[in-house]
């Protein structure tokens, strides 16, 4: 069964055993590739949606996958609503 990022970060688990995992966010399939503890915040990657990426003039350059920076909480650690958001996606081992 898939969680939210809230049922699992109030289960106890840290929030870097979550690089590499699977999420459903904004109706699009990401995986976390990163997580900044002094921001509190994941960072997530999409390979199914790409998006330009300018080069130092601002010109169109290339095209890289679509990454999401998400705050999952704030400096007090409550959890922000967008946890209940993002889902966890069950994968079998």
């Amino acid at each position: 069964m898939n969680k939210t990022l809230s049922q699992w970060l109030q289960a106890g688990h840290s929030p870097q055993e979550l690089i590499g995992k699977q999420v459903l966010y904004t109706r699009k399939y990401y995986e976390i590739i990163d997580v900044l503890q002094d921001d509190h915040a994941l960072v997530l990657s999409s390979e199914d949606h790409e998006q330009v990426q300018d080069d130092s003039y601002g010109r169109a350059h290339r095209l890289v996958p679509e990454t999401a920076l998400i705050h999952f909480c704030d400096e007090h650690g409550v959890l922000a609503h967008v946890c209940h958001d993002i889902t966890l996606i069950a994968t079998k081992n």
